[in-house]
């Protein structure tokens, strides 16, 4: 019997040895819809039967190393209006079920995409990203690509509309990262399409991202020397990420000179894109160059000036144009001497329930009192 406070949606769901991940998963998503889809790729651990226990259906399917031909298997299997296509590392936020049910009222035939918080570290900071997860039940929509994936309507990139549904990925962080075996699966994967397909741009800023999110950041950014020789602003949908990305990779590499000189680029390029002008920012603090100590209050300063970036336009670092930049302004103006605007720039930091440093910052200036 159908229950009719669910909404007409299958949460789609491929997984390989996500026992660790899948109860979650299954957990945040099963209580609003009318149907979860667990496409097992031949696990050795008891993912299938955690998702069969939680009442989820269990397809098996035999891997062959192609991420497409799976999903593909797993909306072939979706009875519902709608598919919502989720990977077991990653939770859906109930925050956002008032979007989730609107798409579901308003959309009859548009795509929707969805933010992802990719948590990173200990999920203290998580980047943004807006990517196409929703879409009706039409046999239409298909995904190609043996790895990362993209979902064609007929062939065609589908249209699709800005919902605020939310999911948060946990498989950049620490814990998950020190294991290697799907860091390794994607590099062989990307290799291999490459291998096939020459170097595709879009694969080879893959597998610069998959260098750089395993910090191997001398692969990375050679990777990524070699696509930007290759692409150009109007042909690449992910230019503006790759310099971003790229940027951080030099940056923790320490090439601080090409750094610069990327940015310098970048920025032209995309001038209203704040992660650009925080990346600078942080460049100059982790070289240490006291020459350049002004130039670091005028670009957290452009940051607030900017803002948060338009997620529909930008990948970003959440809270570069806000409390992250405040922070920084804090620690900007308490190495000069002046305590008042650094307490004003901690003060808005802590206030964001997001930077618990700048708080720590407070109570230390004001020794323990109540500012």
């Amino acid at each position: 019997m159908i229950k009719m406070s669910l909404l007409p949606i299958s949460a789609c769901i491929i997984a390989r040895n996500e026992e660790n991940n899948i109860e979650m998963c299954l957990k945040s998503i099963s209580p609003y819809v009318q149907e979860c889809i667990v496409v097992d790729c031949c696990s050795d651990d008891s993912t299938a039967s955690i998702a069969a226990s939680l009442g989820a259906v269990v397809a098996e399917y035999k891997w062959s190393d192609n991420f497409s031909e799976a999903r593909n298997f797993a909306i072939a299997k979706a009875t519902q209006k709608f598919i919502f296509v989720i990977d077991a590392d990653e939770l859906f936020i109930n925050d956002s079920l008032g979007d989730l049910e609107e798409y579901c009222a308003l959309s009859s035939y548009q795509a929707g995409r969805i933010f992802v918080h990719n948590l990173t570290g200990n999920g203290e900071n998580y980047t943004v990203s807006e990517i196409t997860r929703l879409f009706p039940n039409n046999y239409g929509y298909h995904y190609v690509g043996r790895i990362h994936e993209q979902l064609r309507i007929n062939g065609e990139v589908p249209e699709s509309i800005s919902t605020k549904v939310t999911l948060d990925h946990r498989g950049y962080l620490t814990d998950v990262m020190n294991s290697k075996k799907k860091i390794e699966r994607n590099i062989n994967l990307l290799l291999l399409e490459l291998d096939i397909n020459g170097e595709n741009p879009y694969y080879l800023y893959q597998l610069a991202r998959t260098y750089y999110v395993s910090k191997d950041y001398p692969k990375a950014n050679e990777v990524f020397s070699k696509l930007f020789s290759k692409v150009r602003k109007d042909d690449f949908d992910f230019l503006s990420t790759a310099y971003l990305q790229y940027g951080y990779s030099l940056l923790y590499s320490k090439n601080y000179r090409l750094l610069e000189q990327l940015l310098l680029y970048a920025i032209e390029m995309y001038p209203d894109y704040t992660d650009l002008y925080f990346l600078k920012g942080l460049g100059i603090v982790y070289q240490g160059d006291i020459s350049k100590l002004g130039q670091v209050k005028s670009l957290f300063e452009k940051c607030l000036d900017l803002g948060n970036p338009n997620t529909g336009k930008y990948e970003t670092v959440y809270g570069v144009g806000s409390f992250k930049a405040h922070y920084n302004l804090g620690i900007y103006y308490e190495l000069v001497g002046d305590k008042f605007n650094a307490i004003k720039h901690y003060s808005n930091a802590c206030a964001s329930g997001n930077e618990p440093k700048a708080c720590d910052r407070l109570n230390l200036m004001s020794g323990g009192k109540e500012i």
